[in-house]
């Protein structure tokens, strides 16, 4: 999967778009069709797409180990080797599309004094990534960084159509 990174990073980014688009809702508001089978990926995911170093598709705890020192050096910027909240924020909304994307700060700041150490930022991405891999095979996929919108189907509902109580007239022309 070469082109693994692109696109979660393309499904991500068109999904953000159309969440803050200010477009009027159609009739029947959201969910009447806008995003039915649309696939996005979560915020974290966002993160784990450019850690695939082998880029065949998975991250692995390896991945996150070899690839986070030079992330997090980029972003410590008084080179104390630990994120301060601002530096922390500054990364979140590079790497996650948000200030206050989740997982957030109290999550990595796990001794809790005020800063973030690579030791930490490691672990707690470690653990994300084992929260998202649902096969539990150590790596996680496209297919778990993912997911799927659907409208959830009513009874009778046939393809979004709702079907007439029994006994009910027929509205309109025929």
């Amino acid at each position: 999967m070469r082109d693994f990174k692109s696109w979660v990073l393309l499904s991500a980014a068109l999904a953000m778009g159309a969440c803050a688009s200010n477009k009027p809702s159609p009739p029947g508001g959201r969910g009447a069709g806008e995003f039915d089978n649309a696939i996005l990926a979560k915020p974290i995911a966002l993160f784990f797409a450019s850690l695939d170093q082998d880029v065949d598709g998975q991250v692995t705890q390896a991945d996150i180990e070899q690839s986070t020192p030079a992330v997090f050096t980029r972003f410590d910027r008084n080179t104390d080797g630990q994120l301060t909240p601002i530096e922390f924020a500054n990364w979140s909304e590079t790497h996650l599309g948000d200030r206050e994307a989740l997982p957030g700060f109290l999550r990595f700041d796990r001794d809790r004094n005020d800063a973030i150490s690579l030791s930490e930022f490691q672990t707690t991405l470690g653990l994300q990534l084992d929260r998202l891999d649902e096969d539990k095979d150590g790596a996680v996929s496209v297919e778990e960084m993912t997911f799927r919108i659907q409208r959830p189907q009513r009874n009778g509902d046939q393809e979004g159509q709702r079907r007439r109580p029994a006994g009910a007239r027929r509205r309109g022309p025929r």
